[in-house]
């Protein structure tokens, strides 16, 4: 088996065979497929094929979970052994900006289900994303080195995970109109937004500025807040166990996470080129989300 096996139809073929949830994995998978190490990939990934094929979910899961972590192994020693490739300008600039989209599926029963979050490395780049269940997508990134980033802290002290989800969120809300349901899988995010509904726009995130932006811009949380008071009747809040299998908080996940890496990139592609690449994959979570009874209500007190 060569490592171009993950590239001709049969993943596409045989994805049916797999739990809706795993079929987005497999296919992120496909996409990211490195070099090296790809056939070992490519045989985790066949006898996951089989175990489904066989009725073990369950087994086909783990081979995916081997997968995932072999490919990123290889990544890491890929980066270790060639170091930081010199970041694109352009790409930065792009997804600085941010990128979105609106894929053409209406919602189910007419309800606007939102999943957000965030990712933040220890290099001091975050990403932040939402995917919603009437279409829209969004996804951006920002670097943070002059901004309180240590080894211990992260971004803004502790407060690296806390800011970023509380961006995507502020990300979403300036893009979606009306009565949303916003899914996150931070407890803290959640309680700083229903102090905010309530009114309590003055809490902020430990260690977080309220200065005035170099452009002189207000802070986004600054004015996050004010626009969840605003919309309190609007907006409800349900916690999503993260990394347990979501469709909806798992597709967040991935383009915030595609979004910072896109960050310190050394590729060079324009809006256009990243923006179909992420709306193919927002694409892929959300079909899967339809093919399944959607989001169980876990509601957060």
């Amino acid at each position: 088996m060569t490592g171009t096996d993950l590239h001709p139809g049969w993943v596409l073929r045989d994805l049916d065979l797999l739990d809706p949830p795993l079929r987005p994995r497999v296919i992120q998978l496909r996409t990211n497929l490195p070099r090296r190490g790809a056939s070992e990939i490519a045989e985790h990934l066949r006898l996951a094929i089989d175990a489904a094929f066989a009725g073990d979910q369950h087994a086909a899961a783990a081979c995916i979970a081997r997968a995932e972590s072999l490919c990123e192994r290889v990544a890491d020693n890929t980066r270790a052994r060639l170091g930081p490739p010199p970041p694109s300008r352009k790409a930065r600039t792009i997804i600085r900006r941010g990128i979105a989209g609106h894929i053409r599926k209406p919602s189910r029963d007419g309800q606007v289900f939102v999943a957000t979050d965030g990712s933040a490395d220890r290099g001091g780049f975050t990403g932040w994303a939402y995917l919603a269940t009437s279409g829209q997508w969004g996804c951006q990134a920002g670097e943070y080195r002059s901004s309180g980033f240590d080894r211990r802290g992260g971004v803004n002290g502790n407060s690296a995970a806390l800011i970023t989800e509380l961006r995507a969120v502020h990300l979403a809300l300036t893009t979606i109109p009306g009565q949303v349901t916003i899914l996150a899988d931070s407890i803290p995010a959640l309680r700083l937004l229903k102090a905010w509904q309530n009114g309590n726009v003055d809490q902020m995130p430990v260690a977080y500025s309220l200065r005035p932006r170099a452009s002189g811009a207000t802070p986004t949380l600054v004015k996050l807040a004010d626009l969840v008071a605003e919309r309190s009747s609007q907006i409800t809040y349900t916690h999503v166990k993260g990394h347990a299998g979501h469709v909806l908080n798992e597709a967040a996940d991935a383009l915030a996470k595609i979004a910072r890496r896109w960050l310190c990139s050394s590729e060079k592609p324009g809006r256009d080129a990243m923006t179909a690449r992420a709306a193919d994959f927002a694409a892929a979570f959300l079909a899967t989300w339809h093919q399944t009874t959607g989001v169980t209500d876990a509601g957060f007190g």
